[in-house]
């Protein structure tokens, strides 16, 4: 503090003073040179205020760039949480579907052993079925009454199938659907509603095909009538044909023969006028007769044949 004052009160403070006052503003120079003049402080050719807006944006971006890691790294322990929690998730629905899985097998085996048992029931009642129709043949009923009222006396059953009974009775025979026959014999021989609906398809499967059968059969037996009536017309038409070229030849001839009997009844008549004597007429005449009856055949045998063409 003395030295201070000093300084200020004496003689050489005014130079002591101004001394650093000019270190001061070399030092402030040279500064400003650094800037303005080295490329590595101030930027090369470019003006300062440039190279202060250009640290400035820099700075800016270096300060965003801190911002957001920043809180990237708040938020990073939640999204770890995040992460845990569907994780856990993931695991649970990995074992709720290996149990439901393991639930799905168990009822797909459930269902397999119930279809193999029920299975097993339906062969054991056909065959127990079998077995008792079977078996029925020859069983005797003193009466039997039907659910519609008809009575039957002495009734002897010949066959028991999926459809009902058929049996003889005092009066003849006859057959009845099991709908028809008493509550006991159902029971007895194993009355099925659907076995029934089964066999009656079948049994109308069979009519049918039998009827399909038989209408080929004449529907072939048309077919071949019809086809051995085309072949006959065939070769009746060539017959017809051959018949009428026949006949034609024919008929030209006969009337050939006509004219040269006609002609020599004419010569006998001329010479018998120059001569003299009778004329032996009927000899000529039973010619041409024949001749004429010829004629006649051969043009009917022509008109039957061009008509049989004509068909």
């Amino acid at each position: 503090m003395a030295i201070f004052d000093d300084l200020i009160s004496s003689s050489r403070g005014p130079g002591v003073i101004g001394t650093l006052v000019a270190l001061i503003v070399l030092i402030g120079f040279g500064v400003l040179f650094l800037f303005a003049f080295d490329e590595g402080l101030g930027g090369g050719n470019k003006p300062i205020e440039s190279v202060i807006r250009e640290q400035t944006v820099e700075l800016e971006s270096v300060k965003s760039s801190i911002a957001s890691k920043t809180k990237g790294l708040e938020i990073a322990p939640e999204r770890k949480k995040t992460a845990v929690e569907v994780e856990e998730v993931s695991r649970q629905t990995r074992l709720s579907k290996g149990k439901l899985d393991g639930v799905v097998r168990i009822i797909e085996k459930v269902k397999a052993e119930i279809a193999a048992t029920e299975k097993g029931l339906e062969d054991y009642k056909q065959s127990y079925r079998e077995q008792v129709r079977g078996e029925a043949i020859g069983l005797k009923y003193p009466e039997l009454k039907t659910l519609s009222g008809k009575s039957y006396q002495k009734v002897t059953v010949t066959r028991v199938d999926a459809i009902g009974m058929a049996f003889s009775h005092a009066d003849g025979s006859t057959r009845a659907d099991f709908d028809d026959l008493p509550a006991d014999v159902q029971e007895f021989f194993q009355y099925d509603v659907k076995e029934k609906e089964k066999a009656k398809a079948a049994e109308t499967k069979v009519a049918g095909q039998h009827a399909d059968d038989v209408q080929t059969a004449l529907s072939a037996a048309d077919r071949s009538k019809q086809d051995e009536a085309m072949k006959k017309a065939e070769a009746d038409k060539a017959q017809a044909k051959s018949v009428v070229a026949a006949m034609t030849i024919r008929l030209e001839e006969i009337d050939s023969e006509i004219k040269g009997v006609q002609r020599e009844w004419e010569n006998e008549r001329q010479r018998v006028r120059v001569s003299g004597g009778i004329v032996n007429s009927a000899a000529f005449q039973t010619k041409l007769n024949n001749l004429k009856s010829s004629r006649a055949a051969a043009s009917e045998k022509l008109q039957q044949a061009t008509a049989t063409l004509q068909r």
